[in-house]
């Protein structure tokens, strides 16, 4: 599975509290990925050593298309982070997107 940021919103400015990171899950066919049949979803922020954060995302309408904003509680310091989503079956069963490396999250002063 692949994450494409929809108009550059995997950069943000420090202390933005209002601007939503948009994703779009796909396959590496480019098709949508129906996050609908997921139990759980949840996006991971790290930096190189550990989990920064984990946020439970919005699921839009469109398909594959996921938001989340930085509430006061989420807010990270300026620099660049790796970010991924895990997607849990019913089973307990998840998967990972992206499947190789990780998105990155860019955090400017």
């Amino acid at each position: 599975m692949k994450i494409t940021p929809i108009n550059n919103t995997n950069y943000l400015k420090h202390g933005d509290t209002a601007s939503k990171v948009e994703l779009l899950i796909t396959d590496f066919g480019g098709s949508y990925v129906d996050l609908t049949k997921y139990a759980n979803i949840k996006v991971f922020i790290a930096n190189e050593k550990e989990t920064l954060r984990e946020i439970e995302p919005t699921i839009e309408a469109d398909l594959g298309k996921l938001s989340f904003d930085f509430s006061q509680v989420h807010l990270l310091e300026s620099g660049t982070y790796r970010l991924e989503v895990r997607l849990e079956t019913e089973n307990g069963d998840y998967r990972t997107a992206p499947t190789r490396k990780y998105l990155s999250l860019h955090i400017t002063e």
